[in-house]
């Protein structure tokens, strides 16, 4: 509708008349008409729980807004960290290494899309960064 239709009628079309191929039933769209098919968003919210739990870097991001890959045990996944105080520790050039582990509070957002279910994963809170035990050399 916002391709075939608004666009157009925004872009100068006065009018764009629609016509079924399979029904004798014709109608209209006039300029005044545009802003009545604008996309609509149909992503649904079903949950969003918080939880507690500890989770192993594969790959930070030092970039704004970038996503971190993260190891929870099971499955890695891509979560964007949102706690202020965390990314400033990580802007003054906190150390991060193979198998670092961080206790987290973080919000998992499920929603119902056209094409089907969607996670998002967002790390509110980092309450600890335990850095991998490292191993010593034999000299």
């Amino acid at each position: 509708m916002d391709t075939f239709i608004r666009e157009p009628l925004l872009k100068g079309l006065s009018e764009v008349k629609l016509k079924s191929s399979k029904f004798d039933i014709q109608t209209k769209a006039s300029a005044n008409d545009a802003e009545f098919f604008k996309p609509l968003d149909f992503d649904l919210p079903i949950s969003k729980n918080t939880i507690t739990t500890g989770l192993t870097i594969e790959s930070p991001s030092f970039k704004d807004g970038n996503k971190w890959k993260l190891f929870d045990g099971q499955s890695s996944f891509y979560a964007e960290i949102t706690d202020r105080e965390f990314i400033e520790t990580v802007d003054k050039g906190e150390r991060f290494g193979k198998g670092d582990l961080l206790i987290v509070e973080m919000e998992i957002i499920q929603t119902k899309t056209p094409q089907g279910l969607k996670i998002e994963k967002l790390i509110t809170k980092v309450t600890d960064h335990k850095e991998a035990p490292q191993q010593k050399g034999m000299f």
